[in-house]
């Protein structure tokens, strides 16, 4: 009951507080104690009760102040980080002024990764299960026969950029598709195991998702270089790799060390 007159002597003060300030000056008259009572509670309340909520709403009339202090402390921080930002951004846009190919070239780059994850999602992740592990390809596949041809020419290809008039051709393409010149081979080898071994074979040259280069490693044929190309000590980095899928139990070669800075 006693928070129950608390609570209706604070609705007497608020109205007293909009009364002005001459309503919460206190009062030694009964009569205008029983008056006050009667303007703000029809008599339920005691003047002693009215005076202690008067007391209570000074003090919250000095929290207000308090508050309304931070409030105007706050919105000059707010200006100081306003000021900030503002410069901020015209240094930023100072920058990037500058250097406008410098600009040009990071969007640009930024367009390139795009566009490598866009075919990384769009080519690699539906086909991951079968380059990770060539029985996922074919399942009756028991051996792997990797096959590399050295494409490298009997010149130094450098010296054609010495040529300024004409343009350079990557070696790899200077001359008949190797895809048709690589698979006939092995179909050759593919067509001998078939018939006289009498076991099934698959050929691929670049026709499906397999890691061709880590498993002309495991075969021995050379090892992954930094650049990521396949090396070999016998033929170097420029090689051009096809597979025989194989139902044939064949015993592996040792794959090949890496011989990075050896």
């Amino acid at each position: 009951m006693r928070m129950l007159v608390n609570l209706a002597a604070a609705a007497a003060v608020s109205a007293m507080a909009l009364a002005g300030p001459a309503a919460a000056q206190k009062s030694t008259d009964p009569a205008q104690d029983a008056e006050v009572i009667k303007v703000y509670d029809n008599g339920t309340l005691k003047p002693a009760d009215i005076r202690a909520c008067l007391r209570q709403d000074q003090r919250l009339g000095d929290l207000e102040k308090r508050l309304t202090d931070y409030q105007a402390s706050m919105t000059g921080h707010r200006g100081r980080i306003t000021a900030l930002e503002k410069e901020l951004d015209r240094r930023r846009k100072q920058i990037d002024g500058t250097d406008p190919e410098a600009v040009k070239e990071y969007n640009a780059r930024v367009e390139r990764h795009r566009t490598m994850i866009d075919t990384y999602n769009d080519e690699m992740l539906p086909t991951l299960d079968r380059r990770r592990d060539p029985a996922v390809l074919w399942p009756a596949a028991r051996s792997v026969i990797v096959c590399a041809a050295n494409y490298g020419p009997e010149h130094d290809p450098l010296d054609d950029l010495a040529q300024g008039d004409r343009g350079a051709i990557a070696v790899y393409a200077r001359n008949r598709d190797y895809h048709d010149l690589l698979k006939k081979r092995l179909k050759r080898l593919a067509r001998w195991i078939h018939e006289d071994l009498a076991a099934e074979v698959k050929v691929f040259v670049d026709t499906a998702p397999v890691l061709e280069k880590p498993l002309a490693a495991r075969a021995g044929i050379g090892w992954q270089g930094k650049h990521t190309n396949l090396v070999s000590r016998a033929f170097g980095s420029w090689l051009f790799l096809g597979e025989v899928f194989t139902t044939l139990d064949l015993a592996p070669d040792a794959p090949e060390a890496d011989h990075c800075g050896s």
